[in-house]
């Protein structure tokens, strides 16, 4: 049976270099990386890397802003990662969904899959959230796009995990989550976004999910710009995440390696 890949996203180190994410992703076993470049300081730590040659194909997505530098090489990504706001602009405007994709695509060519990042907020305070997240899907399937659901920030208690992910149906390419805090003798599962992210991926696992599960690390501060120190932590958190797809899918995956 088909389990989702694993990815590393740079979220996990604001300081961390794009060689330091190679060689954690190496040492964890993880063949993926999830790149966030959609504000300025990211761009300035991880842009020098990815304007060279020697930028490998490893990066799986990459998350942009609504700026496309021209200096970057984005090609080597499997998926490129446009803001969800773009969406609500009207199809006129200068910073709408169909200028920014035509400036991407003459910026960069052919590209590799697109897709919109969508955030768990309920905006609406009700259900009618789920008919937005509805609309998003008719959108992205018109225009051929992937959906990318982001978990790490703008968590919502009132946001359904289950009826929004299951609309999104085949258009979710990748989810970006944060690992539910595990520390101490007594979890933090009463945080929305422990609570949101463990009813997500329980959900993903029953659906039996195929894409990309982009894990943003929590590292402690003395552990930033450690490469060793994230690779331990996406071996656990990997190895957690996919046991709990082996529970519901009755198949073992193929955990992440043990950092030594």
């Amino acid at each position: 049976m088909v389990t989702p890949r694993l990815a590393i996203s740079t979220q996990s180190d604001p300081l961390m270099s794009l060689d330091g994410w190679r060689y954690a992703c190496g040492a964890a076993g993880i063949d993926n990386l999830d790149l966030d470049i959609s504000n300025r300081f990211k761009q300035h730590v991880l842009s020098r890397s990815l304007q060279t040659k020697a930028f490998q194909p490893e990066a799986r997505s990459i998350w942009i802003g609504g700026n496309i530098n021209p200096k970057l090489e984005l090609r080597a990504a499997a998926l490129i990662i446009l803001p969800e706001q773009l969406l609500l602009k009207s199809q006129g405007g200068d910073d709408s969904l169909f200028r920014l994709l035509d400036r991407v695509k003459s910026v960069l060519g052919d590209l590799p899959e697109i897709a919109v990042a969508l955030t768990a907020r309920n905006r609406e305070g009700n259900r009618a959230h789920l008919n937005r997240i509805s609309n998003i899907r008719h959108i992205a399937e018109e225009w051929d796009l992937g959906i990318a659901l982001d978990l790490t920030k703008d968590i919502d208690a009132n946001w359904e995990a289950e009826a929004a992910v299951m609309r999104l149906g085949d258009r979710l390419r990748i989810v970006r989550f944060t690992a539910p805090s595990e520390d101490g003798p007594f979890p933090l599962f009463g945080r929305p976004v422990d609570h949101i992210t463990v009813r997500a991926l329980s959900w993903l696992a029953e659906s039996g999910f195929a894409g990309t599960l982009s894990m943003k690390l929590s590292l402690h501060c003395w552990n930033w710009s450690d490469p060793a120190a994230a690779a331990s932590e996406a071996v656990r958190v990997g190895t957690a995440v996919l046991s709990k797809f082996a529970i519901s899918r009755s198949e073992t995956p193929h955990p992440p390696r043990r950092v030594i």
